[in-house]
């Protein structure tokens, strides 16, 4: 995950100014706890963090990059777990994600 920060400037009113900064931020908190491992294709195979919408937990990928393993939060609720789809099915989806 690469940063894309708002800039700043000196004509912002406050609350744009208060939101880029939240979101700054957030982009940083993101990237420090976030770790997403791929394979030679480029293809994403383990990430470790935060997932989603604010879910953290490790997700595992098949070879065409779709996630097929959770150890964590469930998107839905957040109830703790451990889910393996079928190949080709999206756990994240299945999970109501």
């Amino acid at each position: 995950m690469s940063l894309s920060v708002i800039p700043l400037g000196p004509g912002m009113d406050s609350a744009t100014r208060d939101n880029a900064i939240n979101n700054n931020f957030r982009q940083i908190e993101a990237e420090n706890r976030t770790k997403t491992i791929k394979n030679s294709e480029g293809k994403d195979q383990l990430t470790i963090g935060m997932y989603g919408n604010s879910r953290y937990g490790i997700v595992g990928y098949d070879l065409d990059g779709t996630p097929r393993i959770l150890m964590g939060s469930a998107p839905s609720d957040g109830r703790i777990g451990i889910w393996v789809s079928k190949p080709g099915v999206n756990v994240i989806e299945e999970l109501g994600g």
